[in-house]
Order: C-alpha cells, then sequence, then structure tokens
C-alpha cells in the first residue's frame, strides 16, 4: 500500500505547473514541444512558474482504500524543482505522509499502530519516482517531461465530448498519459495503468478542477484521484488555502522514524 501510494497520490498535484489558464489556441499537428508550450502558457507562462519559490496547499479531504470513505486534512508543500511533501491526516488517526527530498522519496504510513517508512531513489521502483516528479512539477529535472520520454500518440482524443491532446510519457516500466485540451491548454487528466500487489492490473486517473489565480499561476482547488478497485482520494482546497512565496521549514522534508 505503501507503493501504491508513492505512486499515485503526488498525481494530485499533477498539472500543478501544467496546468493552466484560458488561453485559447489551435493545437492541430503540434509537436510535443509546442504542446508543453500551450500548456506552460496557458497556466501563466514560464516566467510566471519560475517566479514560484515555493507553494502550499490546504483543506480538507476524503480518502478510500475500499473499506469506507475517510474525511481528513490536507497539506502539500512544493519547492519547484528542488522538493515537495503531502500529509493526509484522517479523522480516524490515520495518517499518509509521502515526500520527494531532491535525490529519493519516501513514504510513512501509519494506521495507528506507528509509522510504517519506504525509502525509494530515483530508479525505483520502475519510474514511480519521474512519475511523482511529473505529477508535482512537469518542470523537475528527470520527471521525463520535455525530454524524447515525450510523444503525441492522439491529437483528438475526447474528455467528455472536449477534444484534447494525448501526450505519453514513456519512463521506465511505468508510462503515463497527459490530457492536454486543445482549446484550453489546461491538463484535465493524467492517466496510466500500474500492477498493484493482491489485485493486479488497474487504471488509475486524476482529474482537476475549481481553478485559482495565486501568485500569477492557476492553480487547481479539487483534485480527484481513483485508482480501479484500489481507491479513491480527492482534496478540496480551503478557500484561502492556496499560498504561494513565504518561505518553506527544511525540517518538513525530513524523513521520519519508522518500521521499515
Amino acid at each position: 500500500m505503501v507503493l501504491v501510494w508513492v505512486n499515485r497520490v503526488f498525481v494530485v498535484v499533477a498539472a500543478a505547473a501544467a496546468l493552466g489558464s484560458p488561453a485559447v489556441v489551435d493545437a492541430g499537428g503540434q509537436s510535443v514541444g509546442d504542446v508543453v508550450d500551450l500548456a506552460l502558457e496557458a497556466v501563466g507562462g514560464r516566467a510566471a512558474l519560475a517566479s514560484v519559490a515555493d507553494l502550499r496547499v490546504s483543506g480538507s479531504a476524503e480518502l478510500d482504500y475500499g473499506l469506507g470513505p475517510v474525511e481528513g486534512v490536507f497539506e502539500l508543500v512544493i519547492e519547484p524543482g528542488r522538493r515537495a511533501r503531502q500529509l493526509f491526516r484522517g479523522a480516524d488517526g490515520s495518517a499518509v505522509d509521502t515526500a520527494w527530498t531532491g535525490s529519493a522519496a519516501w513514504a510513512a504510513v501509519d494506521l495507528g499502530t506507528g509509522p510504517m517508512v519506504s525509502d525509494f531513489g530515483p530508479g525505483e521502483p520502475g519510474g514511480a519516482v519521474a512519475r511523482f516528479l511529473t505529477f508535482v512539477h512537469p518542470l523537475f529535472p528527470g520527471s521525463g517531461v520535455e525530454s524524447p520520454a515525450m510523444r503525441v500518440v492522439d491529437r483528438a482524443y475526447l474528455v467528455d465530448g472536449v477534444p484534447h491532446i494525448a501526450v505519453r510519457v514513456d519512463v521506465g516500466a511505468s508510462p503515463f498519459t497527459v490530457l492536454v485540451g486543445r482549446a484550453s491548454g489546461l491538463v484535465s487528466e493524467v492517466r496510466y495503468r500500474e500492477v498493484v500487489e493482491g489485485v493486479g492490473d488497474v487504471a488509475a486517473a486524476v482529474s482537476f478542477s475549481d481553478w485559482r489565480r495565486v501568485g500569477g499561476v492557476l492553480w487547481p482547488g479539487v483534485r480527484t484521484l481513483v485508482v480501479d478497485r484500489v481507491m479513491f482520494l480527492e482534496l478540496r482546497a480551503a478557500p484561502d488555502g492556496i499560498r504561494v512565496g513565504g518561505g518553506v521549514e527544511s525540517s518538513l522534508f525530513d524523513r521520519p522514524d519508522g518500521r521499515d
């Protein structure tokens, strides 16, 4: 379950930098580089993204691993290009804490008996960290975005009847597909498949809504993750729950003690 979380929970951050504003552009026949430019311009442009030193998002959350929904709270902290951490605390006392420290990732799951902590390096497991980086920020070094790992696979993919450009990112054994609106430039969904222990091959999708402009960039106020037969997660930012700038304490990214 820890690996499941590492591979998925940061999808909810997925296009924090690739997500956009309502720019109208004809995407017909565009290259991968053109599609990336479209998404970045939609969110506010490269300069606006580059000016974001740190981001905090907090609010309410709902998590369901198939045993019934658990309401709770979450906090996401990102230093683009450097570090990221997300924490979920359930009303039942459970907690799931995940972080990328700049060179590796760790995940801590506490179901009431103390945290179980796992570590993941850049090359393991099978592209999970690379995908995690992409979901946090598409310009993270090692994410695979803006590299030969990306290719346009469909320029007329429909999401709820709206044409999108489907961009596949082949990283390790864990490829994923980013769906970019042809007219809006918004990244509306990120989709992928994964083999989950005890379940088998499953499909997952993350969708984004309730866009809010903060610090010159649009960010999703609601992120919804659905993993077939495994998990549902929705993060809902509070009305004032998106903050750009202000600094981040380095201790937030320290690996917690706990059972391996």
